[in-house]
């Protein structure tokens, strides 16, 4: 390849804003891959969204007045707007490297999640920087006789170089401009590249989805380890942590970090975390419509569910009450015939799903006479009851009296239920002063 002073100009011109474009592509790749994004994008770039900042601002703006002063001097070739398309496009590649810098710069590093759909939208991205300079090449009336050549004669061919009074401008602003243009354009294509490789690659997505799902179901039943869901609420953040503290220390857990809501999403964050020594998996489970919680529960065949409450933001997902329980009563069919279920009783909604179900039941409470409205002489519901002492919370419950410090008063009742589930589970609640990491505990 022959080098010379023009050499700038392929940087320009080619490999600045491909690097730039695969480097942005790898660190969202995630974001890239969300449903919505695609639709949210377009969205966001033709209204004057609220949820810009400032920076976004000025980027739709410099976006704008870049495409502008180009097709002005495309069409009109003025004297004067080239100069101004070319401090536009020096700005943009001044924003462009500023984001690089700030990205490098963070704690977070590009963990690409390359799935099917990744790979698709990776390889499409990579084919269309792979083919805008062949386009280019073919449509030249001459073959050029070097790659610098090739760059000054594409971009005297997209962007003429010449303006109406004959003035020349230097192939290394009409280069700049370009290479501002491409990224730009990309950046632009983004959105629909998105929606078009998910809908193409639905089926494969489908079947690698089930895929990991049956991986995982069989992993499950292999080791067969004690499975506990918990029903995420807002209110109620502790059941968790508490209960991942709570089993023996000897025990290997698996706890997720993170509410899942989809099957695919739950097989995927158990996938690779389960050995064969694992004998707790702890999961905490949320729905958008009804049926969700009933395919989350046929992933993991939960032997323990928890139910800790209904608020405002639930119905407000569900549309009504009714639909809210619905959810709620997926989680209960979806648990073991053998399975045990908890409630928080001094919910007025989860405590109506007392007795709608043939499970073992436990209810939770912080009001000592919720507990008769749950008894009769043909049976008397297991139960934990939290009470506030000065300096500690005392959970009593059939078998005795648990005083534990160190915990929130709000979390009372969270700590009740994950006792509830450690006991269920198999933990020795006449060992739990050694088992409870981090709060002190006393055996009254």
């Amino acid at each position: 390849m022959e080098v010379d002073t023009n050499l700038i100009l392929i940087v320009l011109f080619w490999i600045a804003p491909a690097i730039v474009i695969i480097f942005n592509l790898l660190w969202d790749i995630d974001f890239l891959q969300r449903k919505e994004y695609g639709l949210h994008r377009i969205y966001q770039t033709l209204r004057w969204d609220s949820e810009f900042t400032h920076r976004g601002r000025f980027q739709l703006i410099l976006k704008l007045a870049l495409f502008a002063a180009v097709a002005s001097f495309v069409f009109a070739r003025s004297n004067i707007v080239p100069a101004v398309a070319t401090l536009l496009a020096f700005a943009w590649w001044i924003n462009e490297v500023f984001e690089v810098i700030t990205k490098l710069a963070s704690k977070q590093r590009p963990r690409p999640r390359l799935d099917i759909r990744g790979v698709a939208i990776l390889y499409l991205s990579v084919m269309l920087l792979a083919i805008i300079p062949i386009t280019i090449a073919a449509s030249l009336p001459s073959t050029p006789t070097s790659l610098t050549k090739l760059v000054i004669s594409s971009a005297g061919e997209i962007l003429p170089v010449e303006t109406a009074s004959g003035t020349v401008i230097p192939a290394a602003y009409a280069a700049l401009i370009f290479s501002a243009l491409l990224a730009l354009a990309y950046d632009l294509a983004a959105p629909f590249i998105v929606v078009t490789m998910t809908i193409l690659t639905l089926p494969f997505a489908w079947l690698r989805g089930r895929f990991i799902i049956w991986r995982v179901q069989r992993k499950l039943a292999s080791i067969e380890p004690t499975v506990i869901v918990i029903a995420a609420s807002a209110n109620h953040p502790h059941i968790r942590p508490l209960l991942s503290k709570l089993v023996d220390a000897g025990t290997v857990t698996v706890s997720l970090p993170d509410v899942e809501t989809t099957p695919r999403g739950l097989a995927r964050s158990l996938r690779g975390k389960l050995q064969s020594d694992t004998a707790v998996v702890i999961a905490e489970l949320g729905a958008w419509r009804t049926g969700d919680m009933y395919r989350l529960c046929k992933v993991v065949n939960p032997d323990i569910s928890i139910l800790p409450g209904i608020d405002d933001s639930h119905i407000g997902t569900f549309g009504t009450i009714d639909l809210t329980l619905d959810a709620k009563l997926e989680l209960i069919r979806g648990t073991k015939p053998t399975g045990t279920v908890i409630f928080n009783a001094d919910d007025e909604l989860v405590s109506s799903l007392v007795r709608t179900t043939n499970h073992k039941e436990i209810i939770c409470t912080e009001h000592k006479h919720r507990l008769g409205e749950f008894s009769d002489n043909q049976l008397t519901i297991d139960h934990y009851l939290a009470r506030h002492m000065k300096d500690a919370t005392v959970i009593e419950y059939a078998a005795g009296k648990l005083a534990i410090g160190g915990i929130d008063k709000d979390a009372g009742l969270d700590l009740a239920m994950a006792i509830a589930a450690a006991a269920e589970a198999g933990t020795a609640l006449d060992s739990a002063p050694a088992t409870l990491q981090g709060f002190p505990i006393q055996k009254l």
